[in-house]
C-alpha cells in the first residue's frame, strides 16, 4: 500500500530489541475493500514484524493514504516504544500495541462525536501529534478532522485533543467553511501551530488572491485561545518554531516568518522524552 511517511524506534520483540519502521498504508494489500494496513517492519531487512488490517465499515468510496503514525513509550522511561497512535479515513484515532500489533482499540471517533455516526466526512489524513498536557500531565493526542478535498464545505473541520488516560475529547476550535488542514500540527511550548487552506488544495492556485489560508496558533495551557498569526496562501506543510520563538511556514506564498507575539509561555511544558512525539517522514 501507499504511505505518507514512517516513524522509527526500538521495539521489544520475541527475539529481542529490534528497530522497527511503523507505517500506515491504504488497503491495496489486505482484505478486500477500502481500509488501512498498519505495519511494523524490521528496519534491518524490511521483513514484516506484524500487520494490523481493518476494512472501513462505512466508506466504500475513498481509499486515501492515511496520515503518518505517532509512536511512544508511554511509561516515559526511555525504553522501547509500546504504543502506536494514528488517525484513519473514517475519523477514528487508534491505539495499537507496538510489540505485536495487539491490542487495537479506538480512542476517539469523530463521526460518533460530531454526527452523523456513519458519516465519512471526518477523515484524519493529516496525522496526529502526541504531547503531555501542560495542566494535567496526561498523554494527549491532537489532530484535525476533515482534511481532504472531497469533504463538502458544509462539514466543518475540528481541531481536537483526546486525553489518552481518561479517553475524553475536547474540541479546541472549529475552522471556517471549506477550511482544511493537510499537515500534522506542530507543538512547541504550550502551543499548537498549523497552516490551513481554504478551498480545494489540489486545484489550480496561480495568481488567485482567493486561494488563501491561515497560519494559526492554539494555546494548550490553562487559558485556551485561538490566534490567527497571518493570512497566507494555501499550504500543506508542517510549521516550524525556531529557537527565538518565531513561527515559520511554507505555503504557495513562499516562506512566512511570524514573530509569534502573545505565545503562552506561562507554564512549563511537560515534554515527551524532551520533545513532542510526532512522525518522522522518511
Amino acid at each position: 500500500g501507499r504511505a505518507q511517511g514512517a516513524a522509527i524506534s526500538p521495539i521489544m520483540t520475541t527475539s529481542g530489541v529490534k528497530y522497527g519502521y511503523f507505517i500506515a498504508t491504504d488497503n491495496t494489500n489486505g482484505t478486500w475493500g477500502n481500509g488501512f494496513n498498519l505495519y511494523a517492519l524490521n528496519a534491518e531487512d524490511g521483513s514484516v514484524l506484524w500487520r494490523y488490517n481493518r476494512t472501513y465499515p462505512n466508506d466504500t468510496t475513498h481509499n486515501d493514504v492515511p496520515g503518518t503514525v505517532a509512536i511512544i513509550d508511554d511509561a516515559g522511561d526511555g525504553g522501547p516504544v509500546n504504543q502506536v497512535f494514528f488517525g484513519d479515513l473514517e475519523g477514528r484515532v487508534w491505539k495499537v500495541g507496538a510489540t505485536n500489533g495487539t491490542p487495537a482499540a479506538t480512542v476517539f471517533d469523530a463521526a460518533a462525536t460530531y454526527l452523523p455516526a456513519n458519516s465519512v466526512n471526518y477523515p484524519i489524513e493529516s496525522g496526529i501529534v502526541l504531547y503531555r498536557d501542560p495542566t494535567t500531565s496526561n498523554l494527549t493526542a491532537l489532530g484535525v478532522t476533515s482534511g481532504a478535498d472531497w469533504v463538502p464545505s458544509t462539514t466543518f473541520s475540528r481541531v481536537f485533543k483526546t486525553d489518552l488516560k481518561s479517553n475524553t475529547t475536547t474540541t479546541l476550535t472549529t475552522l471556517g467553511s471549506g477550511e482544511r488542514v493537510y499537515a500534522v500540527p506542530t507543538i512547541s511550548g504550550n502551543n499548537a501551530y498549523f497552516i490551513t487552506s481554504l478551498g480545494n488544495l489540489q486545484s489550480a492556485i496561480g495568481n488567485s488572491f482567493t486561494a488563501t489560508g491561515n497560519l494559526m496558533r492554539i494555546d494548550l495551557g490553562s487559558t485556551p485561545s485561538v490566534t490567527t498569526l497571518a493570512t497566507v496562501k494555501q499550504g500543506a506543510s508542517e510549521v516550524a518554531v525556531d529557537s527565538n520563538g518565531n513561527v515559520i511556514a511554507a505555503s504557495a506564498t513562499g516562506i512566512t516568518e511570524n514573530g509569534n507575539s502573545g505565545a503562552d509561555k506561562s507554564q512549563a511544558t511537560v515534554s515527551l522524552q524532551n520533545a513532542a512525539a510526532k512522525p518522522i517522514t522518511v
